[in-house]
């Protein structure tokens, strides 16, 4: 069993870092999908695949989704995670959280070991949720800990197992 690498927090200087082969995921944490929200990043030529899957799936813009990119492509894996509405009085900061929570545990599960998450700007509700970019990465992170919590079990399970039998 091969542990799991933290995943440390790196800004990306420029386009070149999102192809740069470290990393086998692209999990995009959005407002939603709007070229706007998309212009200017290094993501932004991801676009256009989050935009016809939206064609054929009219959830991916409630619930996210996986998306299998072409060959061509460096990263391979896409998994766009909605934050969904924020302009409710019950909407807060936690809808990052939970949407960067959804989409590292899907891509976790489509089998990505080192995903890279960005999280495009969200424009002039940025003084609303000021810490909206920390509540993100804390989310990305827990459901990454609650894997890795699971491993060491596992883990410690098996040691006892393995000290009682001899």
């Amino acid at each position: 069993m091969s542990y799991r690498q933290p995943i440390p927090l790196k800004p990306l200087k420029d386009a070149s870092d999102c192809n740069s082969g470290d990393f086998d995921a692209l999990v995009i944490i959005a407002l939603k999908a709007q070229t706007e929200n998309f212009d200017n990043t290094c993501i932004s030529r991801y676009y256009n695949y989050i935009e016809d899957n939206r064609a054929v799936d009219e959830y991916l813009d409630k619930e996210g989704g996986f998306i299998l990119l072409p060959e061509s492509e460096r990263i391979r894996r896409l998994v766009y995670s909605p934050v969904g509405p924020i302009n409710r009085d019950y909407d807060d900061v936690r809808r990052f959280r939970d949407a960067a929570y959804r989409g590292v545990k899907r891509a976790l599960k489509a089998g990505a070991n080192k995903p890279l998450i960005c999280m495009p700007s969200i424009g002039t509700n940025v003084n609303t949720y000021a810490l909206y970019d920390v509540t993100t990465v804390l989310g990305a992170y827990e459901a990454i800990y609650t894997v890795s919590r699971i491993i060491f079990h596992l883990l410690c399970v098996k040691h006892i197992l393995s000290a009682h039998s001899h």
